[in-house]
């Protein structure tokens, strides 16, 4: 009895890690290796006739590598979101979220705070004028409520 537990627990599934590594470089040979020769078709139902649709998948382009600067306009458009001053991505509305605002604000703050003397001049420059438009930004917000 023992034995048949041991078999069915080694019957499951493989897990079997793909990710790629932020050090590990793929270059586009690796890739096409990668892809098979003939796309899967993608089968999708369409909702006012039932039928099913083929359709073929959209090709992904890797994302560029993200550098310091990317990282803290990343964080300030989060916050411009949670502002109210960009509309959210998913549904192109905007949301004032302020207390999510706050705490991007902070987190930017933060960041500041903990690399500062290791930036170089323009990123220096750049994460205290972000802060400071920010912080005027939530200020005037924050006032309106």
């Amino acid at each position: 009895m023992a034995g048949d537990d041991k078999e069915k627990e080694n019957r499951g599934f493989k897990i079997q890690d793909k990710r790629i590594r932020f050090d590990e470089k793929i270059d586009e040979a690796t890739e096409k290796e990668k892809k098979p020769e003939s796309e899967p078709t993608i089968l999708s139902a369409d909702k006012n006739s039932g039928e099913k649709k083929s359709e073929q998948p959209q090709e992904q382009k890797p994302l560029p590598p993200i550098d310091f600067v990317q990282f803290v306009m990343s964080l300030a458009s989060s916050a411009m979101i949670h502002l109210g001053d960009m509309p959210h991505p998913a549904d192109n509305q905007f949301h004032p979220e302020l207390d999510a605002a706050q705490e991007t604000i902070d987190i930017l703050a933060m960041l500041e705070e903990k690399t500062r003397g290791n930036l170089s001049r323009e990123e220096a420059s750049l994460l205290t004028n972000v802060l400071a438009d920010l912080r005027i930004r939530f200020v005037e917000k924050k006032s309106k409520k």
